[in-house]
């Protein structure tokens, strides 16, 4: 009921917003029609209400013992780190939480800690992640789609500390009922994309 209520009033301030706009526009500015009004509050519910793609993803809940494989240059050696990863929904199957928890590696002497915040936009038919961690201050936001095998590909970018440029990143990942796996892929110092990184988790 809650829920229903504050998408109502949102919907009633956009159209607001709206009918000012239209009023210094036109000076004769007229409402939505019932029939307008109720396709937009169907579209507004139809957005909100998870879907075949939010079910999919909350196949993924559960804890994992993960292994990540990192390299800082094309030619660099892969160094290995293990962590473990709980996932489990939140607001109503509409996202999945992610929490990692690293053991101290060759990078991360001090451990490593990771959060991120996963779903799928209805209105935008993309997913969306958001993704925070110990390794620096800065949020990546990704965005993406899935093919027919259901691999999903996220791309994004964020601000490289010493050469103050975007740098761009591209995460395919690969569910499945007993794990996932995600390739990480990034620029070198030429700009040039390479294989970065691994992530396998396995279902505990």
């Amino acid at each position: 009921m809650r829920s229903t209520l504050t998408l109502l009033a949102l919907t009633i301030c956009t159209l607001l917003a709206a009918s000012v706009h239209a009023e210094e526009a036109t000076s004769a500015a007229a409402g939505p029609t019932p029939a307008e009004m109720e396709a937009i509050m169907a579209a507004y519910m139809e957005a909100a209400t998870p879907g075949p793609e939010h079910a999919k993803l909350a196949e993924m809940a559960g804890t994992y013992s993960c292994t990540t494989k990192m390299r800082m240059d094309p030619n660099g050696e892969w160094m290995e780190s293990t962590a473990t990863e709980t996932i489990e929904p939140m607001l109503g199957g509409r996202f999945l939480h992610m929490h990692v928890v690293g053991a101290p590696g060759p990078m991360m002497p001090e451990g490593f800690e990771g959060a991120g915040i996963f779903g799928y936009n209805n209105g935008e038919k993309r997913y969306e992640q958001v993704w925070v961690d110990t390794m620096g201050t800065l949020t990546l936001f990704m965005t993406g789609t899935a093919d027919d095998q259901g691999v999903i590909t996220l791309e994004g970018s964020y601000t490289c500390p010493y050469m103050k440029i975007p740098l761009h990143q591209r995460w395919v990942m690969h569910p499945s009922k007993d794990g996932f796996m995600i390739e990480m892929y990034g620029p070198d110092m030429s700009g040039n994309e390479y294989h970065m990184g691994t992530v396998t988790g396995v279902r505990k």
